[in-house]
C-alpha cells in the first residue's frame, strides 16, 4: 500500500490548524502555550483516512516567522502540501517565505486552500484569487487548484477532500526497498518505555528488533517498538509518520536532525557539494564565504558558502557551490535543502546535494565542474571519481574517433552514444558525460551540438569524387525549385551519391518523407508562402497550397504533412492553420 504525508503551510492565523481539524476531526495543537495563545509553535501530527484506503500522515506546521525552523523540520517529508491563504487577508510575507521554502523541497503535489470564506465577499475572494495566481507563478504552486472553504461551517470541505483524494492518488510511491532512512524531528521519553523519536520514514522499511545507527554521531541502538498513528506495528514503510521506541540510547544523546539508518549506510561529513539557487526577489545576492543557516531534513546547521565558479551569486541565479558546515551531518545524494541568511533571518534559496562527502575545495577545474554537472544529471559519485583517474579509456576513445574519421571523412563526427557502446565500460550516461567533458577541456575532442564527437580540430572534407556527387545533387535540387525531388533520382549514380546525400541531410537538404527531399532554401521559401497565405486568410487547403507552389496535389500533400510533423502547421479537417 502507498503511504503519503500531507502537510500544511501558510501565514500565521490563516487557518492551518482549524483546517486540519475540519478534515480529520482532531486538533494538532498539543502544547499548553499553543492552546492558550491559539497559535501553533511546534509541529503537530495526526492522520487522515482517505476513501482509497490510504491513511495519510498529516503534519501541521507553525506559521509564525519566529518558528520557521520548526516549520522546516516538518516540511522535509511532505508529499502533498495544503497552502492556506485567508480569504479576508490574502497572501502575506510569511506565505511568500513558505512558498519559497516548499519550492526547494521536492514537493510532489500542492493545493491552495482559501480559508475563512465566510468573512469575505465574492469580489474580495476574486481579487485575492487573482493575486494568488500572480504571486505563485513560477513556483510549485503555479498550476495548483484553488479551493475556497470555511473550516468552521464546513463549507467547501467535501470539495477539498475530493481534490486531496485525486492529488494523493497521483503522488508517486516511495521506494520501500531502499536502505531505510529517517530524519528525527521529535525526541522525548515515556515512563516505562524510555527514549522515543518521531519522524517521516523517507525510504525503505524499519521493523521491531532492527539494529540501527544514529548519524552523524555513529551511536548504535535497537528498535524496541514502532507506532504508526498511535497503533503498534511490526514494520513501518517509507512515507509513514512513525514513532520509534529505542533502547541502548538516552534522549540526551539525540537531537532534532539526527538520522536513523543502518550501520554503514551513511557517512558523516562537513563538506557538501551542491547545486544552489537564489530566489528572484532576494534583497541581494549571496557572497563567497557568506555565513548561512542550512536546513536539511529536520536538521538546522550553520555553514559557509564557497561559490566555486563565481564570487557573487545574484538573485534569481544558480551555481555550483560547496557548503562548509560548522558541524558534521549525514545526508544522501539528491537530498533537497533550504538556506536562510544568518542575519537577518530570511529565506534566500535552496538546492540539492550532489556530493554528500565532498573533498574540501574552492575554485574548480573545468573537469571537476563537469563532474558536478554529471552528478546533477544522476551520475554515481564514486564511479565518477574513479572515472576521472582513467587514462587507458582516453586512448581507446581517441582511437575510435580516429578510425571513424578515416572511414567517414564527410561526417562532422559520431554520436557519443555509439562511442559509449563500443567502449563497453558499463558507465551511465551522466558518468560518461564527465569523462567527455574532461577530454574536451584538455582539447583532445570536440562536442558538437551536445551529441556529436570528433577529434579536436577535425574538419569534415570531400574527396574530388564526393565533391562531384555533392555538386550534382545540389544542382538537381536547385533546378527542381519548389518541386520535391524523389531520392531515387539523386542516388542513381551509386553508393557514393547515397553517402553524400546522407551527409547533406539537415544542411542543404530537407527530408520531406521517406522518398522525397527538397533543397533547404526552397523548403524555407515554401514555409514562408504558406505562413503568409494562412496569416491573410486564416487557413489553407491542399488545393490552395498546390496552386501557390505550382505543383501537383501529391507533392502538396507531402509538404503539408511534413509541416504538420514539424509543428509548423496543424490540420483541422480539410484545412491547415499555423501552430
Amino acid at each position: 500500500m502507498k503511504h503519503i504525508i500531507i502537510g500544511t503551510a501558510g501565514h500565521i492565523d490563516h487557518g492551518k490548524t482549524t483546517l486540519v481539524k475540519a478534515l480529520t476531526g482532531r486538533s494538532t495543537d498539543r502544547l499548553q502555550e499553543e492552546i492558550k495563545r491559539g497559535i501553533s509553535i511546534d509541529l503537530g501530527f495526526t492522520y487522515f483516512d482517505l476513501q482509497s484506503g490510504i491513511r495519510a500522515g498529516v503534519v501541521d506546521v507553525p506559521g509564525h516567522e519566529r518558528f520557521i525552523k520548526n516549520m522546516l523540520a516538518g516540511a522535509c517529508g511532505i508529499d502533498l502540501v495544503l497552502l492556506t491563504v485567508a480569504a479576508n487577508e490574502g497572501i502575506k510575507p510569511q506565505t511568500i517565505e513558505h512558498i519559497d521554502i516548499l519550492s526547494y523541497l521536492n514537493i510532489k503535489k500542492s493545493l491552495i486552500v482559501l480559508t475563512k470564506a465566510s468573512i469575505a465577499d465574492e469580489i474580495l475572494i476574486e481579487i485575492i484569487t487573482d493575486d494568488i495566481r500572480e504571486k505563485t507563478a513560477g513556483t510549485c504552486f503555479e498550476n495548483a487548484e484553488i479551493i475556497t472553504v470555511d473550516s468552521l461551517s464546513g463549507h467547501g470541505i467535501p470539495e477539498l477532500i475530493k481534490y486531496i483524494e485525486k492529488a494523493a492518488a497521483e503522488v508517486p510511491p516511495r521506494n520501500i526497498t531502499a536502505t531505510p532512512r529517517l530524519s528525527i524531528d521529535r525526541i522525548f521519553s515515556l515512563k516505562g518505555f524510555g527514549t522515543v523519536v518521531t519522524g517521516t520514514l523517507a525510504e525503505g522499511r524499519l521493523s521491531s528488533d532492527d539494529d540501527i545507527c544514529v548519524y552523524p554521531a555513529g551511536v548504535k541502538a535497537k528498535i524496541r517498538g514502532i507506532q504508526v498513528h498511535d497503533e503498534q506495528v511490526d514494520t513501518a514503510y517509507a512515507g509513514q509518520r512513525i514513532a520509534i521506541n529505542l533502547s541502548n540510547i538516552k534522549t540526551g544523546e539525540l537531537r532534532r536532525g539526527h538520522v536513523l539508518a543502518r550501520t554503514g549506510a551513511l557517512k558523516s561529513s562537513r563538506f557538501l557539494d551542491v547545486k544552489l539557487n537564489i530566489v528572484g526577489h532576494a534583497q541581494r545576492g549571496l557572497r563567497f564565504w557568506e555565513r548561512v543557516r542550512l536546513y536539511l531534513g529536520a536538521a538546522q546547521l550553520l555553514a559557509r558558502v564557497v561559490l566555486v565558479d563565481t564570487d557573487v551569486l545574484e538573485a534569481g541565479n544558480s551555481a555550483y557551490a560547496q557548503l562548509r558546515l560548522e558541524e558534521t551531518i549525514a545526508v544522501a545524494k539528491g537530498d533537497p535543502f533550504v538556506i536562510r541568511r544568518y542575519s537577518p533571518m530570511e529565506t534566500i534559496g535552496g538546492g540539492v546535494v550532489l556530493d554528500p562527502c565532498a573533498p574540501k575545495h574552492a575554485k574548480l577545474s573545468s573537469d571537476q565542474l563537469a563532474m558536478l554537472s554529471a552528478m546533477e544529471l544522476g551520475g554515481d559519485t564514486e564511479t565518477l571519481r574513479k572515472e576521472q583517474e582513467t587514462d587507458e579509456l582516453r586512448e581507446r576513445t581517441l582511437a575510435l574517433l580516429e578510425t571513424y574519421h578515416s572511414k567517414h571523412n564527410m561526417s562532422m563526427g559520431v554520436n557519443k552514444e555509439e562511442i559509449r557502446s563500443k567502449l563497453n565500460t558499463g558507465y551511465k550516461k551522466a558518468e560518461f558525460e564527465v569523462f567527455l567533458k574532461a577530454m574536451e577541456a584538455e582539447k583532445l575532442i570536440e562536442i558538437h551540438g551536445g551529441n556529436i564527437l570528433s577529434l579536436h580540430g577535425y574538419k569534415a572534407s570531400f574527396t574530388p569524387q564526393q565533391l562531384e556527387a555533392k555538386e550534382t545533387i545540389e544542382g538537381k535540387l536547385l533546378e527542381s525549385g519548389l518541386m520535391p525531388t524523389p531520392i531515387a533520382d539523386l542516388i542513381s549514380g551509386g553508393t557514393q551519391y547515397t553517402e553524400v546525400l546522407n551527409v547533406l541531410m539537415g544542411k542543404s537538404v530537407v527530408l520531406l518523407d521517406s522518398l522525397t527531399v527538397l533543397h533547404t532554401d526552397f523548403y524555407e521559401n515554401a514555409k514562408a508562402r504558406a505562413a503568409d497565405f494562412i496569416s491573410k486568410n486564416g487557413s489553407i487547403t491542399v488545393s490552395q497550397f498546390r496552386d501557390i507552389m505550382k505543383s501537383n496535389r501529391k507533392y502538396a500533400m507531402i509538404m503539408l504533412d511534413n509541416f504538420d510533423s514539424q509543428k509548423f502547421t496543424k490540420r483541422l479537417g480539410d484545412v491547415r492553420v499555423l501552430c
